[in-house]
């Protein structure tokens, strides 16, 4: 399991240093001048290898072993594993991802706090429009194994949206 949580934590560390440096290519692709802003990178490395891994490394977990031992129908049992992931993991890792990203941002815990219940709303329904379809097909089509990486392949285009959700609020408080 130590392997695995290992592995979980890694893979979502480089996936989302991807992420945002495919968001940081896209938003300054216009500006001549623009540089990679490394810093920024290396926050969300560490969002995805202390957050996002271990967290959905444990929803995934959770989705496959306690459902199935629910013995439900293929249909019920694979609508349970995507609501266990949308409706529980998830909220809880933006609840944790906004306000990591602010304290590490060198902002205080009132002001992250407070952020983060600006950003959520605008993140989780993101998510609602995305996250069900790439689970649906998850656990139809994936073993177990491979399902955090898939996860994390499709999440390099959601981290693309979470990195511009987190910086355009940035770049609004600094106008």
């Amino acid at each position: 399991m130590a392997l695995a949580l290992g592995k979980s934590a890694i893979t979502s560390g480089v996936l989302m240093t991807v992420g945002d440096i495919l968001c940081q290519g896209i938003t300054t692709r216009s500006s001549p001048n623009a540089k990679l802003d490394l810093t920024r990178t290396a926050r969300f490395a560490a969002a995805g290898f202390l957050l996002h891994g271990p967290i959905f490394h444990a929803g995934f977990r959770v989705a496959d072993k306690r459902v199935a031992a629910l013995a439900l129908t293929p249909r019920l049992g694979l609508a349970l594993k995507v609501s266990i992931l949308q409706f529980a993991t998830f909220p809880v890792y933006l609840a944790a991802f906004f306000p990591a990203m602010g304290m590490m941002e060198g902002r205080g815990w009132s002001s992250s706090s407070k952020r983060s219940i600006e950003l959520f709303p605008k993140a989780y329904t993101a998510g609602l429009c995305f996250w069900p379809f790439v689970n649906i097909v998850n656990f139809a089509y994936f073993r177990p194994s491979q399902r955090m990486v898939v996860a994390n392949v499709a999440g390099i285009f959601f981290n693309t949206a979470l990195s511009f959700i987190n910086s355009s609020n940035l770049q609004k408080k600094a106008k």
